[in-house]
């Protein structure tokens, strides 16, 4: 007997951004929807906090694996939010540990405040596409 193949046309929606799973680890939805809860949206950022406060008072700044930690510190942080893969969330920490090297090199003023606000930045702009377009809620 012959199996059939999976088709992904078959599914109910038809876009592929609608077919994508979900980054994060939780199943919380509500109608097709992913319910986000306010203490998750603290708690990452806190961690996004945390990473630059470790960033800052350990280890040598110019360091490799200094910038490396807290690359993978903010991917991790992230994790919790729905769709980060599939919205750039994690190239966008990417490129603000590479833009805070660069304003390290270049003697910026603040250089880590700066690069913490971008993080966040970039955080709360994600999260406020997703309740606009409408594939996440807020509880």
């Amino acid at each position: 007997m012959r199996k059939r193949a999976f088709v992904p046309s078959s599914l109910n929606t038809t876009t592929l951004e609608d077919r994508v799973v979900l980054s994060g680890n939780s199943t919380n939805f509500y109608h097709g929807v992913y319910v986000l809860s306010q203490h998750a949206i603290n708690k990452t950022i806190n961690e996004v906090q945390q990473a630059f406060t470790n960033y800052a008072t350990k280890g040598f700044y110019w360091s490799n694996q200094n910038y490396n930690r807290l690359n993978y510190d903010l991917v991790r942080a992230i994790s919790r939010l729905p769709y980060n893969r599939a919205d750039g969330l994690d190239l966008d920490m990417q490129d603000v540990v590479n833009q805070l090297r660069y304003d390290i090199q270049n003697n910026a003023p603040r250089p880590v405040l700066y690069a913490q606000h971008s993080a966040l930045q970039a955080i709360k702009s994600q999260i406020q596409f997703r309740l606009d377009s409408g594939t996440v809620i807020i509880r």
